[in-house]
């Protein structure tokens, strides 16, 4: 999981990290689910187990931290393994 000091904010694939699973050589269009987050209440491992079951060959995962309180990085970490996270 790579982390973004805050504030950042990604324009484009070439802005990911190396280890991003979009793949520009797929045949599959690019898509990158983004989620803000701020203090997620107890539906948010539900959310995170349907987000991790996704089949899609050229996915990636980009969760905003807005300023949580609860720190939602363990809980993305262990559900999601190709994700990043950016805090604010």
């Amino acid at each position: 999981m790579a982390d973004y000091p805050a504030g950042t904010v990604l324009t484009s694939t070439m802005d990911a990290p190396a280890d991003s699973t979009l793949d520009p050589t797929s045949e599959a269009p690019a898509v990158v689910t983004v989620m803000v987050v701020r203090d997620p209440g107890p539906w948010f491992p539900e959310v995170l187990d349907a987000l991790a079951a996704q089949d899609h060959p050229n996915l990636a995962h980009l969760f905003v931290d807005a300023s949580t309180t609860t720190g939602p990085t363990e809980a993305i970490a262990s559900s999601i393994d190709h994700s990043s996270l950016c805090s604010m």
